[in-house]
């Protein structure tokens, strides 16, 4: 699956263009202090998205290991009693 079917990436890219194009129209000092805040939170969203699609598979492969180690702490407690 491709970053760009991700429903919500395309709505964080969204959010992204919404709050860039609203704050662009804000009073001066609005936009260069807090506006510049937002405007960088709401751009992180879709790059965190994208670094955990990147790094998907690796999660994916550490949370199957503790899974399996989970399960096999579980049987031997279980074997031990």
């Amino acid at each position: 699956m491709k970053l760009e079917d991700l429903d919500i990436y395309n709505i964080s890219m969204e959010i992204g263009d919404k709050v860039w194009f609203s704050v662009v129209e804000w009073e001066n000092l609005a936009k260069y202090s807090i506006g510049q805040q937002i405007v960088k939170s709401a751009d992180s969203i879709a790059a965190n998205i994208s670094e955990m699609e990147r790094l998907g598979i690796k999660m994916n492969n550490y949370i199957n290991s503790l899974e399996t180690k989970t399960a096999n702490s579980n049987n031997s407690r279980n074997y031990n009693k």
